[in-house]
């Protein structure tokens, strides 16, 4: 979302008094309406940069297992200009995106998928008047999340696809493949390529 007025944030998710003070003498606006700008313009870049990230590795390899993520993404990334759990997921999963070539790393995938996942159980309970908690981690082991009022705890895991980080990448080099296929047949002179890649989310990892 574009404003005429540019804003400068000096702190991600946290906007200290002074520094929101210092926007409105800039820009002759009240600090709540100061505060809500600079609120949705930053949790509005976790669904941009995702984007982004995904238009970045168009013709060298498609992550399909982040192509599929793209509802749940668009869910958390408008969900969390509205509470603040969502805002904190934002931030971690906005790190992540925000690394080079993020959607051509396995491991990166496979770690936004599980914060993502994390981030979305939340939002889908919220939908639904169940109302969590987020336990925080420590040295022991914890739950993801409690609902006091039943005394119900949760650990959230998001299925990922067979052998995890190693799966992603056979599938990315798959299709990494199948580009360089496609651009061969292009420079042969074949008006129409084709190509095949393979993505396997569970069951045995066949060998080719």
């Amino acid at each position: 979302m574009g404003y005429s007025t540019p804003i400068r944030c000096r702190s991600i998710f946290e906007i200290t008094e002074d520094s929101a003070d210092e926007v409105r003498r800039k820009n002759s606006l009240p600090l709540r309406a100061t505060l809500a700008i600079e609120r949705n313009s930053i949790m509005e870049n976790l669904n941009n940069q995702f984007i982004k990230a995904l238009q970045a590795t168009t013709g060298l390899a498609n992550n399909s297992y982040l192509t599929l993520l793209t509802g749940a993404v668009e869910k958390v990334s408008d969900a969390s200009q509205r509470d603040k759990v969502l805002s904190e997921y934002n931030k971690n999963l906005l790190a992540i995106v925000s690394g080079n070539n993020f959607a051509l790393d396995p491991d990166k995938t496979n770690e936004f998928a599980q914060i993502l996942g994390e981030a979305h159980f939340y939002l889908l309970c919220g939908n639904k008047g169940i109302t969590l908690t987020r336990v925080k981690e420590g040295n022991d082991k914890t739950p993801d999340f409690k609902f006091e009022k039943e005394d119900m705890h949760f650990e959230v895991k998001t299925l990922s696809v067979v052998t995890g980080g190693s799966g992603i990448k056979k599938s990315l080099l798959d299709s990494l493949d199948a580009q360089i296929d496609i651009e061969m047949q292009l420079k042969q002179g074949k008006r129409i390529a084709t190509g095949i890649s393979v993505v396997q989310p569970y069951g045995t990892l066949s060998k080719r």
